[in-house]
């Protein structure tokens, strides 16, 4: 009998931690667009057009985008969506405060005309 109970109990722990281990980042299209009208209202400098980068963020208890990490091998991009996006407001959602999150960036190289 204390065999039986001393399974059940490792099959819970175990069965919670694999429950909790997924921290794998999730993409969301409502909080890339938002991401994309925060990029968009400040002015994109030539030197980064065309490049990419994959961002990952958390939205914290306040509303507010925390840059976790940028994925990039153009510095200046880097910089960029450091000082556009981190620290912003987002609408909440269905966002949940500290989930990671990924969103991917393309900096278009059209030149406006």
């Amino acid at each position: 009998m204390k065999k039986i109970g001393f399974l059940l109990i490792a099959m819970i722990f175990i069965g919670s931690g694999c429950i909790y281990a997924n921290t794998e980042p999730i993409t969301t299209k409502k909080l890339t667009n938002q991401i994309t009208k925060i990029l968009l209202s400040k002015e994109i400098p030539d030197e980064i057009k065309g490049s990419v980068a994959e961002l990952r963020l958390a939205i914290d208890s306040f509303g507010e985008i925390q840059v976790l990490s940028i994925n990039t091998t153009d510095r200046n991009l880097e910089n960029y969506l450091m000082e556009a996006v981190h620290n912003n407001l987002v609408n909440k959602g269905t966002f949940k405060p500290g989930k990671v999150y990924r969103i991917p960036i393309l900096v278009s190289a059209d030149n406006e005309e």
